[in-house]
């Protein structure tokens, strides 16, 4: 096994690098991500601790959420999470509007490629086998999600490249290497905060057990990290297919500059909303969840402007909300096919929210999707991490 192993690593390693891999991490400063790394782990510990509870349970792998009894619906919560997202996206999507759209023929489109109709064909038998229960392929109903999100992901870039003559699987390959290790390591994180909240735990649909007792532990956590790798790689892909549309490109550009986020005062405030909110968390989860998807944002963006390092607020700062926005977009794109295709899967996750649990998309309480939103920044920081990581391969030029 060990040699099969080595044997896909060293294909992996001709096919990517030209160099060896180890001299990429260079591009990497390993204090500021440790000291990172150590922010977003253990703030939330501190939470729990306050509460007086032991912190040894947190820390094993892989993480199993709880199924657990949470408060009922309550309509003045609903409301304020309503109100403060739509005062939120109303001002960009008003502003966004607006601006007049620049549409351009480019002359770089091109017929779709033969993998990409293979990937839409994929996609489709993918979706059968999911919200289907066929004895002969019951053995791999569980592993549904893999085949969507793989098949998904490759259509994506075909499509970008019909559009623009560019994708990351052929033009960005090292990126594209990277976004799925990241990504598995991303998402494992957020089962980590998930931990403190119980939010959503997975399940057999017919067998009404977990899916880590159906498979084990070791099965459960390899095959948990193959779904997880697609997550990055699913928004960040759809990111650029979206840029690749000048009506949208061109109304969210050339906006009003702002340079009040250079000062290390708003970095200060951000880290300690940051740190102060992932503590919250884990103190008073029932009420303070939603944090979840903005709090490791807050501290790292908050970390980087006091550092003075490149952020994804810089594009913002110049006027250019493309990639800011457009992400998010790709997020809560990609959120409605996770939720689409786990609504008739047999392996799915199920959602167990206080305050919200009416109003349900498929498994998601309405006002759920909303996390889509911030977490499409989540994931474009992580992805700008990456391509710095990547910087100077030749297999980044076009």
């Amino acid at each position: 096994m060990t040699d099969i192993f080595l044997h896909i690593y060293f294909i992996i390693q001709s096919s990517l690098f030209k160099k060896s891999p180890m001299k990429i991490f260079k591009n990497i400063n390993i204090i500021d991500l440790l000291i990172l790394a150590l922010i977003i782990i253990s703030t939330p510990l501190i939470g729990t601790q306050l509460k007086g509870e032991q912190i040894y349970s947190y820390f094993q792998f892989p993480v199993i959420p709880k199924r657990i009894t949470v408060p009922t619906f309550n309509w003045g919560y609903f409301l304020l999470l309503c109100t403060i997202t739509i005062s939120t996206v109303l001002p960009f999507l008003y502003k966004s509007l607006k601006r007049k759209a620049i549409n351009s023929k480019s002359n770089k489109r091109q017929k779709m490629k033969w993998w990409g109709y293979v990937s839409a064909v994929c996609l489709i038998l993918s979706w059968t086998l999911a919200w289907n229960r066929f004895e002969w392929f019951s053995k791999y109903q569980i592993h549904t999600f893999i085949l969507l999100w793989f098949s998904l992901i490759i259509l994506i870039n075909a499509l970008t490249l019909k559009r623009t003559g560019h994708c990351m699987i052929l033009h960005q390959k090292l990126t594209m290497f990277f976004l799925f290790i990241c990504s598995a390591i991303f998402w494992w994180y957020f089962e980590y905060l998930n931990t403190f909240v119980n939010n959503w735990y997975y399940t057999m649909d017919s067998h009404n057990i977990s899916i880590i007792e159906y498979i084990g532990k070791k099965e459960y956590a390899f095959f948990s990290t193959i779904s997880f790798s697609t997550v990055l790689p699913g928004v960040l892909c759809l990111k650029d297919y979206l840029k690749s549309f000048d009506c949208l490109q061109s109304r969210l550009t050339q906006w009003q500059p702002f340079k009040i986020v250079h000062h290390k005062s708003i970095g200060s405030i951000l880290l300690f909303s940051g740190i102060t909110s992932l503590s919250c968390i884990a103190l008073v989860p029932n009420l303070m969840y939603p944090i979840l998807w903005l709090s490791p944002s807050f501290s790292v963006m908050g970390y980087l402007i006091i550092r003075k390092k490149k952020s994804v607020l810089n594009k913002p700062m110049q006027g250019d909300w493309s990639d800011f926005l457009l992400s998010a977009l790709a997020a809560l794109i990609c959120g409605f096919f996770w939720e689409l295709w786990n609504f008739y899967s047999e392996a799915k996750w199920i959602y167990q929210v206080p305050y919200v649990s009416r109003f349900y998309i498929f498994e998601m309480p309405l006002i759920g999707f909303a996390g889509y939103i911030p977490f499409g920044i989540e994931c474009l920081i992580l992805g700008d991490f990456v391509v710095d990581l990547t910087k100077g391969d030749q297999h980044e030029k076009n």
